[in-house]
């Protein structure tokens, strides 16, 4: 698919993504995604998650 991108993880970005984690009360996953959604100027993200509403500069699809 032209519109899918992989992107390896390594231990530092798990390392930011922890501080992310700790300071938003979210899963380190859900900072991991959030920190390449910020590295990558992305805003929304499609998600049943709710925890990420709670991190700043994003909006989580669908509202409900």
């Amino acid at each position: 698919m032209d519109n899918i991108e992989v992107y390896s993880v390594g231990l530092g970005h798990y390392e930011k993504a922890l501080l992310i984690a700790e300071e938003n009360g979210v899963s380190a996953n859900d900072a991991l995604a959030y920190l390449f959604m910020k590295n990558y100027g992305l805003k929304e993200i499609y998600s049943f998650d709710k925890h990420f509403n709670q991190l700043k500069d994003i909006v989580r699809l669908p509202k409900k």
